[in-house]
């Protein structure tokens, strides 16, 4: 069965079906050109998206025409399991200078999301966009800062996470 028809006919919630799924397709040649025309299907991107990061996360490099075309469609993400999906695979994404702005559009929306999972992680996608281009360094710090006094413990320790990582450790040596 094609990887479009499987996805198609998955429940939605059974997390071992989506991982069968990935597991008998991702070692296809053209694994990543379908995962890519998918999530231009709004039925398809939460499913799409999924099967992306697990790529991704798993050291499947993708080339930075493929970044490009992935980040060029995140505007379009509706559901808050895509949009996570995408800000879960951003490490493992380099943002293309091209891009950037679609990338940071994003990047507010879903800092504002109703969803504080989502929220949480659109704060580590808002430093590793600050870290490829310094001049969203200063906000990036002020949104985290914000963060840590206004947001929920779980948010706070996501941020935690992002600040071990190295940010602005950089910044906190040359004031010494």
């Amino acid at each position: 069965m094609s990887l479009r028809k499987e996805i198609e006919n998955w429940d939605g919630d059974t997390v071992t079906d989506i991982v069968s799924i990935y597991e008998k397709h991702h070692k296809k040649e053209k694994f990543i050109n379908e995962i890519v025309l998918l999530l231009s299907e709004r039925k398809l991107q939460m499913e799409a998206s999924w099967l992306l990061k697990k790529y991704v996360e798993t050291r499947n490099a993708i080339d930075s025409d493929f970044a490009f075309v992935i980040y060029s469609k995140i505007l379009s993400f509706d559901g808050w399991e895509s949009k996570l999906h995408i800000l879960q695979a951003m490490p493992f994404l380099p943002i293309p200078s091209t891009e950037k702005d679609t990338v940071e559009k994003f990047l507010r929306i879903c800092l504002t999301d109703k969803n504080k999972f989502v929220r949480a992680w659109a704060f580590g996608g808002f430093y590793l966009l600050a870290d490829q281009f310094p001049e969203y360094r200063d906000e990036a710090r002020q949104f985290i800062d914000g963060a840590l006094i206004n947001e929920s413990a779980s948010i706070k320790a996501r941020i935690r996470n992002v600040i071990k990582t190295g940010f602005l450790s950089s910044e906190r040596k040359n004031r010494r």
